[in-house]
């Protein structure tokens, strides 16, 4: 999942004022949907955020997308859903929140600029007794290979990878699942510093499989400009 913030801005229509930004969660609308799902057949679960618990994410929802969707129906919305943090949350999180720009979304990354995706691949999971589980961050920056009018696609490159890290890459036919809901970053330098814009939500990625399988490696995301400054979602763009 992600943090964002709302605040003045939106996508198309004049500036929205608000006296304080408002924190917004994100993440993909199909982790959402399997959450509520597994809460109908497994009874009530906590959400643990980085440093905090939220009891029960269904009260916080705003908007999700294809939430009403049957199986094998196909999907016609974001795969995003937002949600609005309890009051402190944003503090307990710990974590510095990526800023929504105050007035309308700028333009998605071009066709060759530089952008990060991060997430926990679910391989990297670490169950260490009961009710305790380790989380084993990934990051990586990439050009973006395709935009279109709903996504972002990074096509990951093996022959210019860099291993910035010192951990080694990851083995050829590496899965990314379990990183849906990640973000997609811009990064942006303005006032002599570094920061970083929210480009789109991860809706999917390469998937395990041997190596002599492997015919390319890629991550999805569903753009950014989706989400209107109430937390709620855009039909289209």
């Amino acid at each position: 999942m992600s943090l964002g913030y709302s605040g003045r801005r939106t996508r198309r229509n004049p500036p929205i004022s608000s006296a304080t930004p408002r924190p917004i969660l994100v993440t993909a609308a199909h982790v959402y949907r399997q959450y509520v799902d597994d809460w109908g057949r497994r009874g009530p679960l906590l959400c643990q955020i980085a440093n905090t618990v939220v009891r029960d994410l269904r009260i916080h929802l705003i908007a999700c997308g294809n939430l009403g969707i049957r199986p094998n129906q196909r999907e016609s919305e974001p795969d995003i859903a937002t949600f609005r943090l309890p009051a402190g949350a944003a503090d307990r999180i710990g974590k510095k929140a990526v800023m929504a720009p105050r007035d309308s979304w700028p333009p998605p990354p071009k066709v060759g600029e530089q952008v990060m995706f991060a997430g926990f691949p679910g391989q990297e999971r670490i169950f260490l007794n009961q009710g305790k589980m380790s989380f084993g961050f990934h990051s990586g920056m990439s050009a973006a290979t395709s935009i279109t009018e709903h996504q972002i696609t990074l096509r990951l490159e093996r022959e210019f990878m860099l291993d910035h890290h010192g951990d080694g890459l990851p083995p050829k036919g590496y899965g990314l699942g379990g990183i849906s809901g990640g973000p997609l970053l811009v990064p942006l330098y303005q006032n002599n510093a570094w920061a970083w814009r929210l480009a789109g939500v991860i809706s999917q990625a390469t998937e395990e499989r041997r190596p002599e399988d492997v015919i390319f490696e890629s991550v999805v995301a569903h753009r950014a400009e989706y989400i209107q400054p109430d937390g709620t979602l855009a039909k289209s763009l």
